[in-house]
């Protein structure tokens, strides 16, 4: 999987694509399910898959008075998803 960031995506990311997009703090077992999905799905089209996440967090930007807090740092939310994308 390639990370990158915003500004460099379009670069980065020509062309067609399976994308799963989420918040993916924790990366729970629906987390995984989806991105296992979508990694088979992938996989038929002949696709590359894309997992689109944010930093922050964006409850943390929207509504910050409820924001309870991430589960895992950035670096270990991009490590999780390496695991299963």
């Amino acid at each position: 999987m390639t990370q990158t960031d915003s500004w460099s995506f379009p670069a980065v990311h020509e062309g067609r694509h399976v994308v799963s997009i989420g918040t993916f703090d924790g990366v729970h077992l629906g987390h995984q399910h989806l991105l296992q999905r979508a990694g088979a799905r992938a996989d038929e089209l002949g696709l590359p898959l894309l997992a689109v996440t944010f930093e922050p967090n964006p409850a943390q930007v929207v509504r910050p008075d409820r924001f309870r807090g991430r589960l895992h740092t950035p670096r270990q939310k991009l490590d999780r998803l390496q695991e299963y994308a």
